[in-house]
């Protein structure tokens, strides 16, 4: 199970595709969750433009794991929805709307985050179920 938010996301990707590019072959992983994902510049943050200069190849993400899911928020202003819906539809991951999460930060009210726990615990039923 690999979970990231925002950055996070990207470089959890990233991390996934160098695991394909690195020889490591016959990896899986049960489960993708990312929140506020991207993969594209962010006009609101140039800094992190390097993070997303190299293009990914997601087949091998694909075909490694089980599920993927991306969870966003409808008014998101640093990381805009369609960006994450963008990274979703490149993963092929089902995607979850939280109606005004914000950036899902506790500025923006988040203190606990549901919709995390129960991706997550569909995740590990079938991991379980299937042993």
């Amino acid at each position: 199970m690999v979970i990231g938010h925002s950055l996070g996301s990207i470089t959890a990707v990233k991390a996934l595709a160098g695991l394909s590019r690195g020889g490591a072959g016959g990896w899986q992983l049960a489960g993708l969750v990312l929140v506020s994902g991207f993969d594209a510049p962010l006009a609101n943050l140039p800094d992190l433009d390097g993070f997303t200069a190299r293009t990914v190849d997601y087949a091998p993400i694909i075909q490694s794991t089980r599920s993927r899911r991306m969870i966003l928020s409808d008014d998101d202003e640093i990381v805009a929805p369609a960006f994450s819906r963008d990274l979703a539809e490149a993963l092929e991951a089902d995607v979850t709307v939280v109606p005004g999460g914000g950036h899902f930060r506790t500025a923006d009210g988040y203190t606990s985050f549901p919709e995390v726990a129960r991706a997550v615990r569909a995740m590990l039923a079938w991991v379980t179920m299937c042993g």
